[in-house]
């Protein structure tokens, strides 16, 4: 069984990886439509960049709000070690077959980019 905060960080996850995928198909949608596409993965700057954040780039931020490297560290286990559950979230999910495909894609492609 989860821990209350453990279930509102999966929700908070699935959250942004869900208006992702979303913002995503209306993307496409209007770029169909008049040329325009947002491939942004974050509406702020994390060490200067937008998308295809790397570990680097969540270092730098955390270096930067004096966050222990053994804290960081934990931070990428816990969040790694979270995929099976997020993974099963998935499955269990509402979307259709094509949507968590997509879903499980990114979220993985995701976690390899800070590993």
């Amino acid at each position: 069984t989860l821990t209350v905060g453990e279930q509102r960080r999966r929700v908070a996850y699935y959250s942004v990886l869900t208006c992702r995928l979303t913002m995503r198909k209306v993307a496409v949608h209007i770029k169909d439509r008049l040329a325009v596409s947002d491939e942004e993965e974050m509406a702020l700057t994390l060490n200067g960049r937008k998308k295809k954040l790397k570990k680097d780039d969540f270092v730098a931020a955390m270096d930067a709000l004096m966050v222990d490297r053994k804290q960081q560290e934990h931070i990428f286990h816990k969040m790694a070690k979270a995929m099976p559950g997020w993974m099963a979230l998935i499955d269990r999910s509402f979307m259709s077959a094509d949507c968590k495909a997509q879903y499980k894609t990114m979220l993985v492609d995701r976690i390899n980019r800070i590993q």
